[in-house]
């Protein structure tokens, strides 16, 4: 039972969650900067699929600003912008009930098309702009927008509608920061890579405008595949970044409009004035229409590991369904709060009464936790991680599976040949396959050998 007096949100669900919902799957969305985001399905007859971030309270460092922009969030309603529908909290953490975009993040699946329009790209970048501007209305900013920030709704090939994700979660850390040493990043709040980032961020200053410069990054890369700026590494390309040192490639009269997104923050367009642009209407020939995309450098851009992920998939599934099966029970049985998280120390004290997880138990110091507690697909997801239950036969039969031609050689045919048969994946291309082949291939010969199969398998993600 929550104890009222840490009730953040008078709105708030205060019973369990597992009351209502169910996971739904054996994998969670994966960890974020935001929490733990989890797959589930209401428990009712053709219940909807729902994500649920779970965020532990004790993340959380500006509390009045955060629970000013969630209860802003809770009135937000936009076809550009996922939902909240619900929120259910306990005295530990807030779990946030959104709504479920299934299509993957916004270069995905061009990546998987592997090819875009340019009135394609300009649809995409209306929903962007259209996104900002109703934030940017209700007083929120994403702060940290970047194109993993925007999802497709569907897998649909042909659907190209997206919405922003993670809106008013970005206030879980500190305010905004980089540390910088002889010009160099040496420390940063931000995910990943910064080349979303605007120049003013560089010296602290971060305003609605910041995210218009990232969006004028974005459509440049829609249209080109590359960066509007150039550098032998990171920290070079960081440094043209804050010079303005701007290269447009792309052709036409967008080109006007991505300069004038990408000056400097005082001479930087706003919304209104980019919706107005020539470009925003423009009738385009059928010649105009096509572009010639850099994919092999829009690919170094989305850092999915995607074949790695595939392939981690293969090997999950041919561990013994009563094996895992068993092992969820144990932590049912432990969740006494329903709130889908358990201490490690309760987990260890259980697992040694069964001999068959003694590996496990061995790996549970090196597990990382928020609090000392797991959730139970996060926890399954690092003990594939640090390799247990992968052993060398369940790595070569996944290998086998792929290798159609018997020739102990995965060639692009074959990949495109099991993948596109997958419902997930029946959309993709040879030619995104031959892509994904050569990020693998250490040989160039095309195909992906045993050996550089084990070694895309174990690479860090």
């Amino acid at each position: 039972m929550l104890n009222l007096s840490n009730l953040w949100f008078a709105w708030s669900k205060q019973n369990k969650l597992k009351d209502r919902y169910e996971i739904d799957g054996r994998k969670s969305l994966g960890p974020s900067k935001y929490g733990l985001v989890i797959k589930y399905k209401e428990k009712k007859k053709d219940g909807q699929i729902r994500t649920v971030r779970v965020v532990p309270k004790t993340k959380v460092i500006n509390h009045s600003r955060f629970k000013q922009e969630i209860n802003q969030m809770r009135y937000l309603n936009h076809e550009n912008i996922t939902r909240l529908i619900e929120l259910f909290e306990d005295d530990k953490n807030l779990y946030f009930v959104l709504e479920y975009c299934d299509g993957g993040s916004l270069f995905e699946k061009i990546l998987l098309r592997y090819y875009l329009k340019q009135s394609e790209a300009r649809y995409l970048f209306q929903q962007i702009i259209n996104s900002l501007n109703i934030a940017h209305r209700s007083a929120i900013c994403q702060r940290d927008l970047r194109p993993e920030s925007f999802h497709f709704i569907n897998r649909d090939i042909n659907n190209l509608d997206i919405k922003l994700i993670d809106l008013g979660f970005q206030l879980i850390y500190v305010d905004d920061y980089l540390k910088k040493s002889n010009n160099q990043i040496i420390e940063t709040s931000r995910q990943g890579k910064l080349y979303f980032t605007a120049p003013e961020i560089f010296n602290g200053k971060l305003t609605e405008k910041s995210e218009i410069w990232a969006s004028g990054v974005i459509l440049h890369v829609l249209l080109t595949g590359e960066l509007p700026f150039d550098g032998k590494d990171e920290n070079e390309i960081y440094k043209n970044i804050q010079d303005n040192k701007i290269q447009i490639k792309t052709k036409g009269i967008v080109s006007d409009l991505i300069e004038k997104i990408l000056k400097p923050q005082d001479k930087r367009y706003e919304i209104f004035q980019i919706q107005k642009h020539l470009w925003m209407n423009q009738q385009f020939s059928e010649e105009e229409e096509t572009l010639d995309l850099n994919f092999s450098k829009l690919k170094l851009l989305t850092q999915n590991n995607f074949l790695q992920k595939i392939m981690r998939g293969y090997v999950a599934d041919q561990v013994k369904q009563g094996f895992a099966d068993n092992l969820r029970i144990i932590f049912d049985q432990l969740d006494t709060t329903g709130s889908g998280f358990i201490k490690i120390d309760l987990i260890q004290k259980s697992l040694e009464k069964h001999q068959e997880y003694e590996e496990i138990l061995k790996l549970l110091k090196y597990i990382q936790t928020e609090d000392g507690t797991i959730n139970y697909l996060d926890f399954m997801n690092q003990i594939l991680e640090k390799r247990v239950f992968v052993d060398e036969e369940r790595i070569y039969k996944t290998f086998k599976m792929f290798d159609l031609n018997n020739k102990g050689k995965i060639s692009n045919e074959n990949l495109w040949e099991i993948l596109s048969k997958l419902e997930n994946y029946k959309y993709i291309t040879k030619e995104y396959c031959s892509l994904l082949i050569s990020e693998v291939d250490r040989d160039y010969d095309g195909e992906i050998e045993y050996l550089e199969f084990i070694d895309m398998f174990f690479k860090r993600v």
